[in-house]
């Protein structure tokens, strides 16, 4: 019997042995790593694994954020052939992080990463502190924790401690911004505040104990017989956000509208739920700028939490508007409250108004923030039976910060500073420019720096000189006049703060004001109001205009390109039923006085422009007083005879247009395009068809125009014109606002 051999020949022995050392040998590879970009709560057990293959047996390390870990009392890290598993028993906010993995052998490596977001408390909030404290009330503010724990702040504890018993006492758990009127306090009495901020986790550590904040009277002399709540806040301030989701007419009901501007109304509105009633601004946004704006507004108005400041409670947005729903004064304006014909003015009365305007004003100072629109308009009382006042719309509101040079070119010409009006740096101090000219006013009945025009008022404002000649400061102590003097420094820098304002001997010793009726500036004062009523429709967008023609007239070279130019007051206040002309029509590419180079407009609008613009030569309109109607010829460019096709294109815009009742308004555009475009007309998005009030007029040099007789308040609104041929089409649109008969 032949013998078996058991051995293989060289080749097939050197095959398996490659086999077999391949097997020995693997690079490390991870299959996969669980869970994925893991989001827990503080306190949870968290466990994460890794699987892989490699031979020999790899080195396995963990990494936290490129810090490795390493086993010890509260992390554990298992592993086996083909796993590794890392394990916190009870994670927290630290824990947070990129998790990396890497395996190691002599033959390669591999990683994959993690994530890793633990929901913690927040990070206690900043010291709080006191902005404002009287007999009984303390207002605290505070910064925002550093970290919000992975989720977001929703609410604020409050807690009080009187010092002397060392016990703290909850004053609210439900504080939705950084800032908190405590009220009903102890009055001389020592106290300090801490705050914890909340998420869906929990309550924070305290925040570091404020200082000690006494409670007194600052002012005991000249307070006057007022409400008791003098010093409080209408509403536990709240950090608003405009609301994308919610709608506001779901929430609120309309009242009735109380203000009125080329922009936006104001009305009166009730809370469906809560019954309370407030006022909402609704703001018309077509542009992005013009939502900017507005959000710009939102935030400075989040900051400004004061008793004699107005106050934000909710917005709503929508694509094409802005709402802001605010606290309802109801007093109207303080010039007229104090013109009414049963209240005896006297110096002591102005200054308990003037106090008032200036605590708001320091407030805003306080949080470097510059109001710039300080007028008698923007001066509310908060009842028509009361002396308490709130300063509103802070829609031109500026930020300040030192070192940093900011110049504007927006106001009302009686009010704005002479750094203003020369385009110059402005700061702080410009406010109090505007409180002195109020002050003036109110003591006076006078406008120190009004002149026949516009522009001479700006050449009077620059020249910085003004008097106390008339027979109305006869009986005006010279206190008083000093403090009117300090305001209305020409140089800015040499003007006294607003701190010094209140510090000022005529406001802190009001016990030493005459009590003597103000008879003639009382009558004065009647016809400043009268007058002021006449001008509210919008002198600032025209003056501004005049502005830089009145400029190269002085030979001024200063280049203004890059201004913020702003009408007076675009969006109307809840005093300010005022209307704002619109700009002439021009052709696209040409400036207009809105633009940013208000230097290359050579021309001005006078009062008459404002509702009875030049009449068109057509004759359909020419026995009517057609508002925005202009002969625009001269924008028309004429086809060519080697023209075969072109894309219909609108050369010259429509422009916005107001109106009141019974007038007759007229659209106007230049259209170019072969074939001739067709031309469409819509009235917010519905086409509109020739009637005995619809009239569409054409030229042969594309001129269309579209005549709106015995306007009525339904047609107010937006009107957009399509145009469009075979090779093309454009559209532009343009508002129409119309106001009742006595609306001015």
């Amino acid at each position: 019997m032949p013998s078996v051999s058991t051995s293989l020949d060289e080749s097939n022995y050197d095959e398996f042995e490659d086999d077999f050392e391949s097997v020995q040998k693997q690079a490390p590879r991870i299959h996969e790593i669980s869970p994925r970009n893991v989001v827990t709560e503080r306190g949870q057990k968290l466990q994460l694994q890794v699987s892989f293959t490699a031979e020999p047996k790899p080195v396995v390390r963990w990494f936290r954020d490129s810090f490795e870990i390493i086993s010890n009392k509260l992390y554990s890290i298992n592993t086996t052939e083909h796993f590794s598993r890392l394990i916190i028993e009870q994670v927290d906010g630290g824990d947070s992080g990129k998790y990396n993995v890497t395996v190691d052998n002599d033959f390669g490596s591999d990683s994959i990463d993690t994530t890793v977001t633990v929901l913690d408390v927040p990070s206690p909030p900043s010291k709080p502190y006191a902005t404002e404290t009287t007999l009984f009330t303390v207002i605290l503010s505070w910064s925002e924790p550093d970290s919000d724990g992975g989720s977001l702040v929703k609410t604020y504890k409050v807690e009080m401690c009187n010092a002397e018993e060392e016990e703290w006492q909850t004053l609210s758990e439900n504080c939705s911004s950084t800032s908190y009127c405590a009220t009903n306090l102890a009055g001389h009495n020592p106290f300090f505040f801490r705050v914890s901020a909340k998420n869906k986790i929990g309550f924070s550590e305290p925040s570091p104990v404020s200082d000690v904040i006494v409670t007194k009277d600052n002012h005991p002399s000249h307070r006057l017989s007022v409400d008791s709540d003098e010093e409080e806040l209408p509403f536990t301030p709240r950090t608003v956000v405009p609301a994308t989701e919610k709608i506001f007419e779901d929430h609120y009901d309309k009242i009735a509208e109380v203000g009125k501007g080329k922009f936006g109304n104001v009305y009166k509105c009730l809370h469906k739920t809560e019954k309370e009633t407030w006022a909402a601004k609704v703001i018309k946004c077509r542009k992005k700028d013009e939502k900017l704006n507005v959000k710009n507004e939102i935030s400075i108005m989040n900051e400004l939490t004061h008793p004699k400041l107005l106050m934000l409670r909710d917005a709503y947005e929508t694509p094409k508007s802005m709402v802001l729903v605010m606290e309802y004064v109801g007093g109207g304006e303080l010039f007229d409250r104090v013109a009414d014909e049963d209240l005896e003015l006297t110096e002591r009365d102005c200054v308990h108004f003037m106090r008032q305007i200036c605590e708001g004003v320091r407030y805003m100072h306080e949080k470097s923030i510059m109001h710039l629109d300080l007028k008698p308009e923007n001066i509310l009382c908060v009842r028509k039976d009361s002396n308490l006042i709130k300063i509103i719309d802070f829609g031109l509101a500026r930020r300040f910060t030192p070192g940093e040079s900011l110049k504007v070119m927006f106001g009302t010409p009686e009010f704005i500073a002479p750094e203003v009006v020369n385009y110059e740096q402005i700061g702080l101090q410009t406010d109090i420019w505007s409180l002195g000219v109020i002050c003036y006013v109110l003591l006076s009945g006078l406008s120190p720096f009004m002149g026949d025009s516009d522009g001479e008022t700006l050449s009077n404002v620059t020249q910085g000189d003004f008097d106390f000649d008339d027979e109305a400061f006869e009986e005006i102590s010279e206190e008083a006049r000093h403090f009117i003097e300090k305001c209305l420094l020409k140089n800015m820098k040499k003007r006294i703060t607003i701190s010094e304002c209140i510090e000022h001997k005529w406001l802190a010793h009001s016990e030493r004001n005459s009590s003597k009726k103000l008879r003639q500036s009382l009558r004065n004062l009647k016809q400043f109001m009268a007058r002021r009523k006449w001008q509210k429709m919008g002198t600032a967008i025209r003056a501004i205009g005049r502005m830089s023609v009145w400029q190269k007239q002085r030979g001024d070279s200063k280049s203004i390109d890059h201004s913020s130019i702003t009408s007076d007051s675009d969006i109307a206040s809840q005093s300010d039923l005022s209307v704002l002309p619109v700009s002439r029509s021009t052709s696209r590419g040409e400036t207009d006085f809105k633009g940013e180079n208000l230097e290359s407009s050579d021309t001005t609008e006078t009062d008459e422009d404002v509702f009875n613009q030049s009449k068109d030569e057509d004759e359909d309109c020419e026995d009517d007083n057609c508002v925005n109607c202009e002969n625009n010829n001269k924008h028309i460019k004429t086809m060519s005879s080697g023209d075969t096709s072109a894309p219909a294109e609108i050369i010259k815009d429509m422009v916005d247009c107001e109106a009141v009742k019974g007038d007759v308004v007229r659209f106007d555009i230049a259209v170019e395009g072969h074939p001739t475009p067709h031309v469409e007309w819509l009235h917010d998005q519905s086409v509109i068809k020739e009637d005995s009030r619809h009239s569409f007029v054409a030229s042969h040099n594309g001129l269309h125009s579209l005549i709106i007789r015995d306007i009525c308040e339904s047609d107010e609104g937006d009107y957009t014109c399509k145009v469009a041929n075979d090779n093309g089409e454009d559209t532009c649109s343009a508002e129409l606002i119309v106001y009742g008969v006595n609306a001015f």
